[in-house]
């Protein structure tokens, strides 16, 4: 073989093996920008899911306030009457037997704690002004 002929393969060899090596890096910078695309849209799809999140968390935290008021105003309108309370269907008024006293139907419904004050013809409401009638002013 002739010098030409090996330095021109040796040429092409090592142009080959510099373009493979030169090569390398840019193949590499390639994947990355294209990586970039894709981690651009994954970050944008995980902004909107993130944002999606928060508004589920918002919902559920709004919907166990309401759940937690609702309890609380619960828990209030049952300790304020004796759990002992009963309906006397007689004279449709509430009667506590621990404390004996009377309460009155129209402010219980509205959950109000109104004792009633007893007269010799029944029991007056101070709070709405209703008069509860005990059967004893019949002329028999």
């Amino acid at each position: 073989m002739s010098d030409q002929i090996i330095i021109g393969i040796a040429v092409f060899v090592l142009s080959a093996l510099l373009a493979w090596v030169w090569n390398k890096p840019i193949r590499k910078l390639w994947r990355k920008l294209r990586n970039l695309d894709t981690l651009e849209n994954l970050s944008e799809e995980l902004s909107g899911a993130k944002s999606k999140i928060l508004n589920l968390e918002k919902e559920n935290l709004n919907a166990r306030l309401d759940k937690a008021k609702y309890e609380a105003n619960d828990l209030k309108i049952r300790n304020l009457f004796p759990s002992d309370t009963s309906f006397d269907k007689r004279f449709g008024i509430w009667f506590s037997q621990s404390t004996g006293l009377h309460y009155c139907t129209s402010c219980k419904s509205g959950s109000v704690s109104s004792p009633l004050k007893e007269d010799p013809q029944g029991w007056h409401c101070y709070t709405c002004k209703k008069f509860f009638d005990n059967g004893k002013n019949f002329n028999h």
